[in-house]
């Protein structure tokens, strides 16, 4: 009897299989595509507002604007499909000078099969970008002037070699990758964003990881962030449960880290200012041996090494060492604070 009943089992998975494999052969891509032309002189840029799907930006032909949109359903049939495609609705009008497009959903959308709305843009570089997209991709493989964007649960690449002037917004649950920007100003939220060249980069937020391979500027504040600079002229860090590690520094820094890390690799021989005030953060620098410099500050619960320790006055009392002093007669060098609660300082050649 158990055999009997073991068989029948093995029967009727099988044939639950087979008719879930037959229903997933017989799905087919269906869609809608709608197209709008514009002459870029009759619009400063492009507003889009769309979910579930991409938002693909490639450089446009001359003065022209155009908007390609193509809502696709993977269905049984073209019956199937219709039904979910009748309650997806392209907005379109103006807003504050810029072509605006919104994503729009029936108050009972539903559906049962996958479907995907892509936004095809094809953009002048004097035109401006505003664009909201939840659940999907967005690409900028054009020049642009500005852009200001909000993305959650998805990816943004930047794809052009050509600078972008200005960069503005959000992102959550995002990865994203920048080349060139000017100026870039982005809250951040369980995102990994790398950026190549930036002049001013301004980032705030939690729970993100941040590389910058070059910066002019960075200012960084945030809560459970993990940051990597290869190389900043001036760069200002406060941070909570912040993991920080900086190449090099060419001329100031400011930080304030709140448990977590701090290593600076090194510093610039133009470097006119450092001063660092950590608690429950471990500061590990390196200081080149041609650089000039003027240190002061204080440890408490924590170790102060230096590889030249005779060159300072250093005091300890109780569960507080102070030091102070100059590693060269020249009172013209860089000047260097260092407050640690909690942690020690390490400084090395």
């Amino acid at each position: 009897m158990r055999k009997i009943v073991i068989a029948v089992v093995l029967a009727l998975g099988a044939l639950i299989n087979q008719n879930t494999t037959g229903q997933e052969n017989n799905l087919n891509q269906y869609s809608d595509e709608k197209e709008w032309i514009f002459s870029s002189d009759e619009y400063d840029g492009v507003e889009i507002h769309n979910r579930h799907g991409d938002i693909i930006i490639s450089p446009g032909q001359g003065d022209t604007l155009a908007v390609n949109v193509i809502i696709g359903v993977e269905s049984d049939s073209r019956k199937s499909a219709d039904e979910v495609l009748e309650k997806i609705d392209i907005k379109n009008s103006q807003n504050e000078g810029r072509a605006y497009f919104r994503t729009s959903f029936s108050e009972d959308f539903y559906s049962n099969y996958a479907f995907e709305i892509t936004y095809e843009v094809l953009v002048p570089v004097k035109n401006t970008l505003k664009l909201d997209n939840q659940f999907g991709d967005i690409r900028i493989a054009s020049p642009t002037n500005s852009l200001d964007i909000a993305l959650k649960y998805g990816n943004l690449s930047h794809e052009s070699a050509v600078t972008i002037d200005t960069v503005r917004g959000s992102l959550s649950f995002a990865k994203a990758s920048l080349n060139n920007t000017k100026v870039c100003e982005l809250d951040l939220n369980n995102t990994d964003i790398e950026i190549q060249e930036v002049d001013k980069g301004i980032f705030s937020g939690k729970y993100y990881q941040l590389y910058i391979a070059n910066a002019g500027i960075a200012e960084i504040k945030g809560s459970t962030a993990r940051v990597n600079i290869s190389n900043t002229k001036k760069i200002n860090i406060d941070g909570d449960f912040c993991f920080a590690s900086v190449e090099k520094i060419q001329e100031t820094g400011q930080i304030e880290i709140t448990n977590g890390l701090l290593i600076i690799g090194g510093v610039g021989n133009r470097l006119k200012e450092l001063s660092i005030a950590n608690s429950n953060a471990p500061v590990n620098l390196t200081l080149p041996e041609s650089l000039t410099y003027n240190l002061h500050g204080e440890v408490s619960n924590g170790q102060f090494i230096h590889y030249n320790r005779k060159m300072f006055r250093i005091v300890s009392d109780h569960e507080k060492t102070s030091f102070s002093g100059s590693n060269s007669d020249d009172k013209e060098g860089a000047s260097i604070v260092l407050f640690n609660e909690n942690a020690g300082i390490n400084i090395k050649k």
